[in-house]
């Protein structure tokens, strides 16, 4: 009788999550259908580009499908592309990309960006169907055998596997935010090989929520050269947000190489303390003192 109730609440399980996983697969595949991805060339009009105020910047760009016969069906689309795209289409040569139905247009970054909420849904779901699978198979003597030769491998060998799971899943996300903003805190402090350029701020943006880290911004358009003007919406610190209103001129500094990676010049010592009082900076300090506390708790 107990086998006839383990068998059930196994299979009531495995019904919901498969029912759940399959659902977040098929607004995926609809919302991009990658099985008739066939690549394709993309030609840029406009760049756009995301500065935060510890990460590198996000290019985005009305990108139209470059098609052998022009047809009404075509137009462009804002997407994400990558900084090599950019460099590429600053040089007036087309992107490469990919296309489902001969109109529309994708890259690898804006394709990874907005279905990684479903990305993530379809791995958790994968993932609770194997340890179903697995805590279901404990229950029979037939599937022993395998249960033990499953459990020779190294990654089962590990008695403290599930503590090592934990604080891996706490330092990773930590460690790539920090990554970016040490590369971040890299590039703003080197001297050389960067234009200084006199922008004008268009408009500014301030994004309150007392359940995350606020955020101020600045719109920024300048000249690239004579005939490329760009805009940028740069994250900035609260002083600098304060300082600037639209219609102000405001310089900036911008690497010789990428001038979409925009960085403001000539902050004061005021500014320079103000962009470190933000949530996610102190996070980013608290984290390691909390990591050593919670490694000597699991061992």
């Amino acid at each position: 009788m107990k086998k006839f109730w383990v068998f059930l609440a196994f299979l009531l399980t495995t019904t919901a999550i498969s029912a759940c996983t399959h659902n977040f697969t098929e607004e995926f595949l609809y919302d991009y259908p990658i099985k008739d991805f066939k690549k394709a060339k993309g030609i840029v009009f406009d760049i756009n580009t995301e500065k935060g105020l510890y990460t590198p910047p996000v290019y985005l760009a009305k990108v139209e499908l470059k098609a052998d016969q022009p047809t009404d069906n075509i137009y462009p689309q804002e997407i994400r592309i990558s900084k090599r795209q950019v460099m590429e289409a600053r040089n007036g040569k087309a992107i490469n990309g990919y296309t489902a139905d001969g109109t529309d247009f994708h890259t690898f970054q804006d394709v990874l960006y907005n279905s990684s909420m479903y990305l993530l849904f379809i791995s958790i779901g994968i993932l609770l169907l194997c340890i179903t699978l697995l805590l279901w198979m404990t229950q029979y003597k037939v599937f022993r055998p395998f249960l033990r030769l499953l459990g020779k491998l190294p990654i089962f060998q590990k008695d403290d596997l599930i503590q090592r799971v934990i604080l891996l899943g706490l330092i990773i996300p930590i460690l790539i935010y920090s990554l970016f903003f040490f590369a971040n805190l890299g590039q703003k402090f080197i001297p050389f090989n960067k234009d200084i350029l006199v922008a004008e701020v268009i408009s500014k943006d301030y994004d309150y929520n007392s359940n995350h880290d606020s955020y101020h911004r600045l719109e920024i358009g300048y000249e690239i050269s004579k005939d490329e003007y760009t805009v940028v919406d740069k994250e900035v610190s609260a002083r600098t947000y304060s300082k600037y209103e639209p219609g102000d001129s405001i310089k900036i500094a911008v690497p010789k190489k990428n001038p979409y990676n925009v960085f403001i010049a000539n902050l004061s010592f005021l500014e320079v303390i103000s962009s470190f009082f933000k949530l996610r900076i102190l996070l980013i300090f608290l984290f390691l003192p909390l990591f050593i506390g919670f490694y000597r708790l699991m061992y």
